[in-house]
């Protein structure tokens, strides 16, 4: 069977230029659609409606942000707790593709991997910034833990009426009818914690995974058909660090195509829910490479692999947190590789069952008292 990376155009507004032609729409790759079978065909009788996690109804108004700062998500916790969520902007499950904070490509390469709609795909967002700082470690339960949070708190958030004060030549009854309009407002905002959901926290708070200025490398046993990778991400400013290893198995033409782009590829997961925790389907990889090399149109062209399940899976990660004195770079080295594919981090539940809620950081965290300072310097005079 062919192995060859699927070649795809993605058709790429650039300075102004309109929208590709129907001649650079993607097209189907028998190659490809071969390695995806397996997967496709286990999932034709499952439905493709997102699954709930948590109902709305089970999911209260927050009344605690407003008392939490920095300094409160910082405690007890390696990663810092989430932000307050306005920016998820969270639009209705078929206009996914449209949200501004989600990436435009995510979509067209779940139909290209011929995803179930049930399945989730994780590939973070391009770039680093201060919303997205976290890594996809899998090595532990900070990386779900963060991301069911962030869920939750969003609902909380999109419960709570956004009511500006009374205004100073504003009448009584115009205010009382401007916050009724905004509970009202409130309650028709407010969605129940799915799965999709979830797949959109899991992309937003994390870069994308990607080995270029990485420490990768790979080895290929070629009788063997076995390829050995190894990449590494790091977080702003080297904060964190997770080391990869896998082993998988892929025939000579796709290794070969993998070697020669490897300072280029980006890593992609593909998980699939079950009973409110998360199944690892696979991996796959894929890059982007803008601009046309005939310069006849203005496409880009994004190569993509077919989903692997990793023979061997192992990560490692070390952070650095503000009550250890550490760095991670070189702490990471010292500690050992733990086994991805056999991990608890499968057994993690989504949901309110693993839910640390601002009201119980808030109980968790005693805010030291600062000593204050004496209204007058005393001065110690020379004996």
């Amino acid at each position: 069977m062919t192995t060859k990376l699927k070649c795809l155009s993605l058709c790429i507004l650039l300075m102004g230029v309109g929208a590709c032609s129907s001649k650079d729409q993607p097209k189907s790759d028998p190659a490809v659609e071969g390695q995806t079978t397996e997967s496709s065909e286990a999932l034709q009788n499952i439905t493709e409606t997102p699954t709930v996690i948590v109902p709305k109804a089970q999911i209260s108004p927050d009344q605690s942000w407003d008392k939490i700062d920095s300094d409160v998500r910082r405690s007890n916790l390696i990663y810092f707790y989430p932000e307050k969520m306005n920016v998820l902007n969270y639009k209705e499950p078929s206009k996914l593709a449209n949200d501004l904070y989600f990436p435009e490509n995510h979509e067209f390469i779940k139909k290209q991997l011929h995803l179930d709609k049930l399945q989730l795909l994780v590939i973070g967002m391009q770039g680093h910034n201060l919303d997205n700082d976290m890594l996809v470690d899998l090595s532990n339960d900070e990386y779900f833990k963060y991301a069911n949070n962030l869920a939750i708190n969003y609902i909380r958030a999109l419960q709570v009426p956004k009511v500006e004060p009374k205004q100073e030549f504003e009448k009584t009854q115009d205010y009382e009818e401007r916050v009724k309009q905004a509970q009202q407002n409130s309650l028709n905002n407010v969605i129940d914690y799915d799965t999709e959901l979830l797949e959109r926290a899991l992309n937003y708070i994390a870069p994308d995974i990607t080995s270029i200025g990485s420490e990768g490398a790979y080895q290929y046993d070629a009788d063997k058909e076995l390829m050995t990778i190894n990449f590494e991400q790091k977080s702003r400013y080297f904060s964190s660090v997770v080391k990869s290893e896998l082993i998988i198995k892929v025939a000579p033409d796709l290794a070969k195509t993998l070697a020669d782009n490897f300072g280029q590829l980006k890593v992609g997961y593909v998980f699939t829910p079950k009973n409110n925790t998360l199944n690892l389907d696979g991996i796959f990889f894929y890059l982007i490479r803008y601009g046309n090399p005939d310069r006849k149109n203005n496409t880009s062209r994004l190569y993509l692999s077919p989903i692997i399940k990793p023979n061997t899976f192992k990560q490692k990660s070390a952070v650095n947190v503000f009550w250890k004195n550490n760095d991670a770079v070189e702490e990471v080295d010292t500690v050992p590789f733990k086994d991805v594919l056999t991990s608890p981090i499968w057994k993690f539940k989504f949901g309110l069952e693993n839910y640390l809620s601002p009201e119980s950081l808030l109980q968790k965290y005693v805010k030291p008292e600062i000593p204050k300072e004496p209204n007058e310097l005393q001065y110690l005079e020379d004996g």
